[in-house]
């Protein structure tokens, strides 16, 4: 999901608040994850992309086989704590 779900989790933060610690602990934890597993991801899918002999080093110079690279189980890590993520940010527009 990209920097969209640090972006997310910090929105969901900063509307949390004022509802106590646990929930600005938890908006915080996944921000982190998010933000850890994205970077993961793609430096996975960089070092496989460095084997190709015209790559430029962009940051979006990537093709779908070297993004497919980045282990499964990263992958739903990070989907879960998007979709926690999105949660927090809903818990917080409600509360």
């Amino acid at each position: 999901m990209g920097f969209l779900g640090v972006i997310i989790a910090g929105i969901a933060a900063w509307l949390l608040w004022d509802n106590g610690w646990p929930f600005i602990v938890a908006t915080i934890f996944v921000a982190i994850i998010e933000f850890w597993s994205w970077g993961v991801m793609h430096n996975y899918a960089t070092e496989e992309a460095k084997n190709r002999h015209n790559y430029s080093g962009e940051f979006y110079d990537l093709t779908k086989g070297e993004v497919d690279s980045a282990p499964n189980w990263l992958t739903v890590l990070n989907l879960l704590g998007f979709i926690i993520a999105v949660g927090l940010l809903v818990m917080g527009f409600v509360m």
